[in-house]
C-alpha cells in the first residue's frame, strides 16, 4: 500500500503487526496493563510505511519490576526485527500515575527506539534507577489531542491534558537539537519537516491541535518565505517517497540544498530568540 496510512485503514501487514505488538504487551503485563495508545503519524494519517516510525505510549497500573521491565524491553527489540516498515517503533511505557499528573521530571518505566536497539539486543540496557525523558510532555499532548486507543481503558480516563508550557518547552529542546552546529545537515529531511512543524506551533497555538509532519510542510509552505519553498517541496517528495531516507540521500538532499538549509536554520534560529524573548 502507498501513500499516507491512518489507523485502523492501513496495510493489514502493519495492523496484524501493531496486534502482535499489543498481544506481546498483554503477555508479559497481564492486569498491570491500563492500555495501549497510538500517536503520531499513523494516528494522524501521515504514515509513509518507506519512512515513518510506530509511535505508541502504554500504561501500567505501578512501577514495573527492574527484571521484568529488561525481560519486556528485549521482546520488544526482538519484535522490532519482523515488523513490516522501514521506521522503527517508538515506545515508552509509563505508570497511570505519570500519565494523570505529567509535570516536572518526567519518567517511564523502558523506552525502546530504534537508537537503542543494538544495546538491547546486546544486554546492555538495565533499569535499575529511574529514567526521565521530557519528550514525553510532547507525545502525551499528541496521545490527548490526536491519539487512538488500541487497547484498554480510554484516552479521556487515563490521561490528563500536559500544560502547554511543558509541552512546548519539549517542542523547543527538541528544535534547539535541529538547530545544533551541523545536526540539521545530518536529517536534513527530517529536520527540515520538523522545523516547518515547529514554527507552525509558534505561530498557531497548540492548546487545540497538534500537526503532524505533512501539516507543518503545508503550513511553511503557506507562510514561510517564498524563497524556501522549493526545499520544502523538495524534502515533502522524499519524505512522501517510495525508497527509504538513508545517509546517502540525507548527504545528498544536503549537498544540492545545502544553501537554503543554512538559511532555514539561520530563520529559525533568529525566530526561536525572537520567541524566548517574549516568554
Amino acid at each position: 500500500m502507498s501513500g499516507p496510512q491512518q489507523w485502523p485503514k492501513c496495510d493489514p501487514k502493519i495492523k496484524q503487526y501493531i496486534q502482535g505488538f499489543s498481544e506481546l504487551l498483554q503477555r508479559e503485563l497481564g492486569p498491570e496493563l491500563v492500555g495501549i495508545y497510538l500517536h503520531g503519524s499513523l494516528s494522524m494519517g501521515s504514515f509513509y510505511a518507506p519512512n515513518s516510525d510506530l509511535d505508541l505510549i502504554g500504561v501500567v497500573k505501578a512501577p514495573l519490576i527492574a527484571q521484568n521491565a529488561d525481560r519486556l524491553l528485549l521482546k520488544i527489540a526482538e519484535l522490532s526485527i519482523g515488523r513490516p516498515f522501514a521506521g522503527d517503533i517508538e515506545f515508552s511505557l509509563i505508570t497511570a500515575d505519570t500519565a494523570q499528573n505529567p509535570q516536572g521530571s518526567i519518567t517511564y518505566e523502558l523506552h525502546y527506539s530504534d537508537f537503542w536497539r543494538e544495546a538491547i539486543l546486546s544486554g546492555r540496557v538495565h533499569y535499575q534507577k529511574e529514567q526521565y525523558d521530557n519528550d514525553l510532555f510532547s507525545h502525551l499532548t499528541y496521545v490527548v489531542q490526536r491519539g487512538i486507543c488500541l487497547y484498554g481503558d480510554p484516552i479521556s480516563t487515563v490521561f490528563s491534558p500536559v500544560s502547554h508550557a511543558l509541552f512546548m518547552d519539549s517542542v523547543f529542546a527538541d528544535l534547539a537539537d535541529i538547530l545544533e552546529e551541523n545536526q540539521l545537515f545530518q536529517k536534513p529531511i527530517y529536520g527540515l519537516l520538523n522545523i516547518c512543524r515547529c514554527l507552525q506551533l509558534m505561530t498557531v497555538p497548540a492548546e487545540k491541535n497538534v500537526y503532524s509532519k505533512d501539516e507543518g510542510a503545508a503550513w511553511g509552505l503557506a507562510h514561510l518565505p517564498v524563497y524556501f519553498h522549493p526545499l520544502i517541496r523538495a524534502a515533502l517528495e522524499r519524505y512522501h517517497g517510495e525508497t527509504v531516507i538513508d545517509n546517502v540521500s540525507n548527504s545528498c538532499f544536503s549537498n544540492a540544498y545545502g544553501g537554503e538549509l543554512q538559511a532555514i536554520r539561520d530563520y529559525t534560529r533568529a525566530a526561536l530568540s525572537a520567541e524566548n524573548q517574549r516568554i
